[in-house]
């Protein structure tokens, strides 16, 4: 097989052209840490990993009802504050790859 033909077939592959799409979207939108509801997720997220971080505030306090699922909780099982950001830009990266992924599929 020539390295032409190889080539062509590493980007008729759908994996591989999600890629592409995905890079095209961070080439075009970026990401932004800290958008949309983030600034209700953070808080809560943190305080799940450190209670004593937001004791008594009313505002984080209250967010446990509007943020129910199992999904903050584990994540605060798995992560510390300093890494907030990272796992944030990674769970951004493998949702919007799948995403790309399923929609061309």
């Amino acid at each position: 097989m020539s390295l032409k033909d190889k080539f062509k077939s590493v980007f008729q592959s759908e994996w591989m052209i999600a890629l592409v799409f995905l890079g095209l979207f961070l080439l075009t939108h970026g990401y932004r840490f800290g958008w949309d509801d983030q600034f209700a997720e953070i808080p809560h997220l943190k305080n799940l990993i450190n209670p004593a971080l937001y004791a008594n505030d009313p505002f984080v306090m209250s967010l446990r009802n509007y943020f129910p699922t199992y999904f903050y909780r584990i994540l605060s099982r798995v992560i510390t504050i300093k890494q907030i950001p990272a796992a944030y830009f990674f769970l951004f990266l493998v949702s919007r790859y799948f995403l790309f992924f399923w929609i061309y599929k």
